[in-house]
């Protein structure tokens, strides 16, 4: 197991600075439905639940400047324990190696001291860039600041910059996985996400969900995935949601079970349970969850990003949804992504988005884990494809 002082240190670090910097939350420009009736929640959830099953990629690039010659990137994965980030690290080393470049994949261990030793090694060894794989910018961002004065360029993707809502501070980074339609990624996690995690919950209980929602309170994805699901819940008039906060120390001790457990005591009438990414149900959700429905209990698992234990999961009846997010694609993505800061070219939509996942829907067959929905798109020759010609 990872060491407890590591993961304390990360809450101690991001509670510090969304304490210090307010509470502010995202709206994500979204509109909500014009009355709280529960047909009206019904038919919004039903639509776009459909929508969400139907998959809502787009398409790829069809221009790319010319691949960067000669450069060296490094990969900083939050941990490459976690397959969340393990994957689209792994996949953006193999792109990166694709286009020519030099890379390699740092392990960040959930630790944010490794982070920044990490990070501040990067400033001094002075790759081209650094990619930034579910690490925010508010753990890092000294560390991020003697790298960019050494002339390392800083690209994110699952990370928040810290011009986040939450941090409300400068941006640091030279580029963004760009997720359009949806503004930022901020907006995707909270308007596609979490809604469609909510849509699932609303239709499947016939606008009748009464949500457990377990809520991690010291990273920023948590907080703004509890920010869009309770503002699309909130439609529903019949719906009600029980927040569970727990800390990433309890996720890694083991500890979120016991908390679970208690919660599921505490409401005997909950129906579904909604964890906010896939990582919370194997570290303790599905264990607790697991635990009750032997007793009779009737529970809804909802889950996130569609990884390959949670798949299997699915594939089993233990968890029953996810709201999916490609993981492999990301990592490719972001290698495109860089290459236009490279040659200071404005960062393009590269067809990103999310595919629910169930039992009868999406199930992945090429990969373990879920990677995209449109079918006719073999995002790796594209990718290739762009960087030899500059079009698609």
């Amino acid at each position: 197991m990872l060491r407890t002082t590591s993961i304390c240190l990360c809450v101690i670090v991001l509670v510090i600075t969304l304490d210090a910097c307010g509470s502010g939350k995202s709206s994500g420009g979204a509109t909500l439905p014009a009355t709280k009736s529960a047909s009206t929640a019904n038919d919004w959830a039903k639509s776009f639940l459909s929508k969400a099953y139907a998959g809502t990629d787009g398409s790829l690039p069809t221009s790319s400047p010319p691949a960067a010659k000669g450069k060296t990137v490094w990969i900083l994965s939050c941990s490459q324990s976690a397959p969340g980030c393990a994957v689209p690290a792994q996949a953006a080393l193999q792109a990166a190696h694709a286009i020519g470049w030099k890379a390699k994949v740092l392990d960040g261990k959930f630790d944010p001291t490794t982070w920044n030793t990490l990070v501040r090694s990067a400033a001094a060894a002075k790759p081209d860039a650094l990619i930034l794989d579910a690490v925010d910018c508010a753990a890092v961002q000294a560390s991020l600041g003697a790298a960019k004065k050494a002339g390392v360029k800083i690209y994110g993707f699952y990370s928040f910059d810290c011009n986040d809502s939450y941090v409300k501070g400068q941006p640091e980074f030279d580029g963004q996985l760009a997720l359009s339609p949806w503004k930022n990624y901020a907006d995707f996690v909270e308007n596609q996400f979490a809604k469609t995690q909510a849509a699932y919950a609303i239709t499947k209980t016939g606008g009748k969900a009464a949500v457990i929602q377990p809520y991690e309170t010291d990273v920023a994805v948590a907080h703004h995935i509890a920010d869009g699901y309770d503002r699309w819940m909130s439609t529903c008039k019949g719906c009600k949601v029980y927040k569970v906060p727990f800390t990433g120390a309890d996720l890694i001790s083991g500890k979120l079970q016991a908390k679970m457990a208690a919660a599921l005591s505490r409401y005997p009438g909950a129906n579904v349970v909604a964890a906010p990414y896939d990582a919370t149900i194997l570290l303790g959700i599905g264990p607790a969850v697991a635990a009750a429905r032997a007793s009779g209990r009737k529970l809804l698992l909802t889950g996130g990003e569609g990884l390959a234990p949670n798949i299997g999961l699915i594939k089993k009846g233990v968890q029953d949804f996810a709201a999916g997010v490609p993981a492999a694609w990301v990592g490719w993505a972001a290698i495109d992504g860089v290459n236009r800061v490279f040659n200071g070219a404005p960062q393009v939509s590269e067809g990103l988005g999310n595919g629910a996942i169930d039992k009868a829907h999406n199930l992945p067959t090429k990969t373990p884990f879920y990677d995209g929905n449109t079918r006719s798109q073999d995002y790796r020759s594209v990718y290739k494809k762009l960087w030899t010609t500059g079009s698609a």
